[in-house]
């Protein structure tokens, strides 16, 4: 039934029409002429992967055909690993329905390269370290971004020590602390595409990054010393510390915003989990850490149509920051 439900929702979506969404229009341009229409961009920013992958339908002289191919290959990704480990198959899609649908309808190349990072996570947990890089080569050849995936491997691990853990929740403290200063410094050579591209997706959100910590500090609540479990369980708590990480950074590198994107699927996969072993809690407790949740899902389906703090405090808040 899951699976029907993917393979429809699919469908649907893989015979979209490109005028109602922002990017279409440019990457329908660029298949029939190697060009980018808009001013910032240029050809030189098309990731390798994406200009093979063009080339390879171009004979079909019909951008459908590859938005349609693209389309499977991003639903496929997302549905394999939420039928993989999610507990709750249909309230995960629902997730993904909030968090990823709409994105992933104009954001081809970046959602290629999500697509390929979701289908190496078994490859994190089973430790295959050439077929996750060769993962990470083949996402990075999509959309550059995918490198922020690239860390996931080296944290995970199968038997976690006591000095392990410290180190870990110790990084992630300097980390929030000083990540934004120490990204603004190894960052300076950014060209100027990229800082434009970047502010133009939305810059880094304090909303967002508050809402990323939320999360994490459920998730360690209800699942305790199981967030070290191998398996789903650890790398999910991973992808959460990553991506308040990249938040962090976004709020002085508003490239790094677009990062987060990599790691969403910590969300699609995470709140099902907490709902799994908060079922041996007390009554009052469940009914506390429900209710968290729902306000979690609630401001996550908000700001993504909405903008929750304005403008000028994101603004000043980037200027402390710095």
């Amino acid at each position: 039934m899951f699976f029907l439900f993917v393979v429809v929702l699919t469908i649907i979506t893989g015979l979209r029409k490109v005028s109602p969404f922002p990017d279409l229009p440019n990457y329908e341009h660029y298949f029939f002429t190697g060009e980018y229409a808009v001013s910032y961009a240029t050809t030189e920013n098309i990731n390798i992967g994406y200009e093979l992958l063009n080339d390879l339908f171009h004979w079909s002289n019909s951008f459908h055909i590859l938005l349609f191919v693209i389309t499977v290959f991003v639903m496929y990704g997302f549905s394999k690993t939420i039928a993989r480990y999610s507990p709750y198959l249909f309230f995960s899609l629902f997730l993904f329905a909030i968090v990823d649908f709409h994105l992933s309808c104009f954001l081809l190349r970046q959602y290629l390269a999500v697509a390929v990072c979701l289908l190496s996570i078994p490859f994190i947990i089973e430790r295959k370290l050439v077929r996750y890089l060769l993962c990470m080569v083949i996402a990075s050849s999509f959309h550059t971004s995918a490198l922020a995936f690239v860390p996931m491997y080296f944290l995970y691990r199968n038997h976690i020590k006591h000095s392990y853990k410290v180190a870990v929740y110790t990084g992630f403290g300097f980390a929030i602390l000083f990540g934004g200063t120490i990204v603004v410094l190894l960052t300076g050579f950014l060209n100027t595409y990229y800082q434009h591209y970047l502010l133009y997706e939305g810059g880094g959100s304090i909303a967002r990054l508050l809402m990323k910590v939320y999360l994490l500090f459920i998730y360690v609540y209800v699942l305790k010393n199981k967030v070290w479990d191998r398996g789903i369980n650890q790398t999910v708590f991973f992808m959460m510390l990553m991506s308040v990480f990249i938040c962090v950074c976004g709020l002085s590198i508003p490239i790094f915003y677009r990062m987060r994107m990599m790691y969403s699927i910590s969300e699609i996969l995470g709140i099902p989990l907490i709902l799994l072993y908060c079922k041996n809690k007390q009554q009052l407790k469940r009914l506390v850490i429900y209710s968290m949740v729902g306000l979690y899902i609630l401001v996550l389906a908000i700001s993504y149509r909405n903008t929750l703090i304005d403008n000028d405090l994101v603004n000043a808040f980037n200027l402390f920051w710095r």
